[in-house]
């Protein structure tokens, strides 16, 4: 009924057509008088704050594949354990490295809905947006998906790595950077640029702080507007963990240099350990 009434309904030889827009007003008034409350950022500019973290979790294309993965993850942790070298440097190496593996494919299999959410913000606006990722591979697949963007990753560098910041910054055509988040996180000031998105998350706060830092402070975002940060994170894996850890470390680092939050000790990858180990259950 929708569709008939509102898109535009054509009858045709082979089937009926919903190709256009009828009765917009009658939809307004339908919307804002039944359903949507809807406020212009023009309008409440000033009742923002400077900084707003919008978390959006979103499918995986394979989950059985995730599921595989966490299998064979526990599979190998019980025989991992089962060696009585649960202490040591290069035992924790070796498990840090698996947690590692399975964090590549989650950022693999989340990529068709994470490059959704991004088609959707640039058709929205017409802000610049910076991408923060870890992987090479994730890195490489965004470029080929924005071929006109600017990309900071570590073999960049030099004044090769300046030239990709200012190109982002000065070129009105390239409206997205894509960087690695430890070479594009540090050193250079995003001005004029008010939004961010993370595709992948690092392991330490300190990391996504110095990351969020390019679009926020003096000389940095856009005037007059929050700076905004989309984090993508596989909704029912342990990326969705990820986020909640960072949070909860961040306020460890807040109270060593602020002295505000909880003064709690939290090792990432033993929680994460113990959630995919639970899970079984």
């Amino acid at each position: 009924p929708f569709a008939h009434r509102h898109c535009g309904a054509r009858r045709l030889p082979w089937g009926w057509e919903f190709k256009g827009a009828t009765r917009l007003n009658e939809l307004h008034n339908q919307l804002t008088g039944n359903l949507m409350i809807r406020f212009r950022k023009a309008d409440v500019l000033k009742d923002l704050p400077p900084q707003r973290d919008i978390v959006l979790p979103v499918p995986l294309s394979d989950p059985d594949e995730y599921a595989h993965a966490c299998s064979d993850f526990r599979e190998w942790f019980r025989g991992w354990s089962a060696k009585d070298h649960a202490s040591g440097m290069l035992a924790r190496a070796e498990r840090d490295s698996q947690l590692n593996r399975l964090k590549r494919l989650i950022a693999w299999l989340k990529m068709d809905a994470v490059e959704e959410h991004v088609d959707s913000l640039l058709e929205e606006n017409g802000d610049k947006l910076i991408l923060f990722a870890i992987h090479k591979k994730i890195v490489a697949r965004l470029h080929d998906r924005y071929p006109g963007s600017a990309v900071v990753d570590g073999s960049v560098t030099g004044k090769r790595r300046q030239m990709a910041f200012r190109k982002f910054l000065e070129t009105k055509r390239t409206r997205v950077l894509i960087g690695n988040i430890q070479a594009a996180g540090v050193g250079w000031s995003g001005l004029g640029v008010p939004q961010t998105g993370f595709v992948e998350f690092p392991w330490t706060p300190g990391e996504l702080d110095q990351a969020r830092g390019r679009t926020h402070g003096v000389g940095r975002g856009k005037r007059g507007i929050p700076s905004t940060y989309y984090y993508w994170p596989a909704h029912g894996t342990v990326d969705e963990i990820i986020v909640r850890l960072l949070r909860r470390k961040q306020a460890v680092l807040s109270k060593t240099l602020n002295g505000k939050g909880r003064g709690q000790e939290l090792n990432v990858f033993d929680k994460l350990t113990e959630v995919i180990m639970r899970e079984e259950q």
